[in-house]
């Protein structure tokens, strides 16, 4: 005691010192709580996986469980069809598609032995087996010799020129078409399309493979172009984004925007608003798909619908972290499922539009008071509490779904488009130069329209690069 009263004589000194003390109580609190999200956020991340976050499935970890999994026991049944199952067997091909055809009678009798005349026989029709054969892979070579003549007139040499439609380099418009699949389609690298070109006896460089993708690339030029300006009229756009590579030119993102019967995609250096512009103008006045990227809330004159498969991921997000956003984000996702049920009845037909209105005005009622809890509790975590200022900002875009035909609570169309491309970034390491991400850009954007619309593809490549050694209009995807 004495001691005390030595160094706080007055009651002014401790009442200073107490003062001093709870200042010091409530920084070492606030380091407290900082350092206590700081480890949840880290833990998070080390839960981060395809179910929680916007991690594509092929990151997640090899223990983990996959995303599609069923949380459900085996059923011990045996893999492949099941009892009842409808069967498929081999369609035998119309008589006007065969190459050949060859009529097979039988021999001897299988029952007494006796020779068979098939001249003398009468006949009914058997079964019809077919074989399907591609001739022996061949590259056809065609050498034009240009020949130089003397004019006897004038004693001038004039060089033969080549014919109209004969391409300049060494592939032929079938072989282009081949190239360009096997590159934009199949993923083929261009070293392995190089081997495989070998096998079949023409050796080709690296360079001149690059140069004939160059080629395509310019011959798809206007059909890309009409198929973006498709997408743009379209009452309804998927839109999307994902990152493309870092390499020298910067950091790319390939954005995508599905409608109805076309793909557009467009590779650029960027994920803000003048990039999503490129391909999905400002002004667009339809219903937009999409996700919770802010540069597409600048499309002021659309009609947003967010993406709730997003919104469960998120949710998940919030369980795992633990604590007090495991018991919000459990909330949410209940809704989110019931949501979910409502709707895949409104699908199947058990559910009428107004039936699914009325039903889906509680859980957006319960939805919107549970969201403006978690931003008045000022204990509330940090994440959850950002999520919720979101969701409340763009409120009136989570339910367009409700109110208008056609539009969907998810935007699975535009991530289902982007899987390819997703696919190709993964072997080819982004692009390396403005014409390999003109390449890119076109051919996706070739494919997936081609796709939506059952147009054969190698046919289409191939009268796109007729059309350009002619110098002829490009074929169309949208009016063909």
């Amino acid at each position: 005691m004495d001691s005390l009263r030595d160094c706080f004589p007055t009651l002014e000194s401790a009442h200073a010192r107490i003062a001093e003390l709870e200042d010091q109580v409530t920084l070492l609190l606030k380091a407290v709580r900082d350092l206590q999200e700081e480890v949840a956020d880290l833990r998070a991340q080390l839960k981060q996986n395809s179910r929680n976050s916007s991690r594509p499935p092929s990151q997640d970890p090899p223990w983990s469980k996959p995303s599609g999994s069923s949380s459900t026991a085996p059923s011990g049944r045996k893999p492949g069809g099941q009892p009842g199952h409808p069967g498929k067997t081999r369609v035998a091909i119309e008589p006007e598609r065969a190459t050949h055809i060859e009529r097979v009678s039988p021999g001897d009798c299988k029952s007494c032995g006796q020779v068979l005349d098939p001249g003398d026989l009468l006949r009914k029709p058997g079964w019809v087996h077919t074989v399907f054969e591609i001739p022996a892979l061949q590259i056809e070579a065609t050498r034009y010799e240009l020949e130089a003549c003397c004019c006897p007139a004038c004693g001038g040499w004039t060089k033969a020129q080549l014919p109209p439609g004969v391409p300049r380099g060494m592939a032929g418009p079938n072989l282009q078409a081949l190239i360009a699949y096997a590159t934009g389609k199949l993923r083929v690298s261009r070293r392995n399309l190089r081997d495989f070109l070998a096998a079949m006896g023409l050796e080709v460089s690296l360079g001149t493979l690059q140069t004939i993708l160059e080629g395509m690339s310019e011959a798809l030029e206007a059909p890309t172009r009409e198929v973006v300006a498709h997408v743009q009229a379209s009452p309804m756009i998927h839109g999307d984004e994902t990152g493309y590579g870092r390499n020298r030119l910067g950091r790319w993102w390939l954005w995508a925007a599905s409608c109805l019967g076309a793909v557009a995609f467009r590779l650029a250096a960027g994920r803000g608003t003048e990039q999503l512009a490129e391909l999905i103008p400002l002004d667009y006045g339809g219903i937009l798909h999409r996700d919770r990227w802010r540069p597409y809330e600048h499309l002021l004159e659309a009609d947003h619908q967010l993406c709730h498969a997003h919104l469960r991921r998120a949710f998940q997000g919030l369980i795992d972290r633990g604590g007090k956003a495991e018991r919000v984000g459990k909330w949410l996702l209940d809704e989110n499922t019931r949501m979910f049920s409502l709707w895949h009845g409104f699908r199947d037909g058990s559910l009428d539009r107004a039936s699914l209105c009325g039903a889906m005005g509680p859980i957006q009622m319960r939805m919107r008071r549970c969201l403006k809890r978690i931003m008045t509790d000022p204990v509330a975590d940090r994440k959850a509490r950002a999520l919720a200022r979101d969701l409340l900002r763009q409120w009136d875009h989570l339910w367009t779904f409700v109110a208008i035909k056609g539009v969907e609570p998810t935007n699975n169309e535009a991530e289902r488009v982007l899987r390819p491309a997703v696919l190709w970034r993964k072997g080819s390491f982004g692009v390396r130069s403005l014409a390999g991400a003109r390449w890119v850009e076109r051919i996706l954007t070739v494919l997936g329209t081609a796709s939506k619309r059952k147009i054969p593809i190698i046919d289409f490549l191939q009268r796109a690069s007729l059309a350009r050694l002619h110098g002829l209009d490009a074929p169309s995807l949208i009016t063909a």
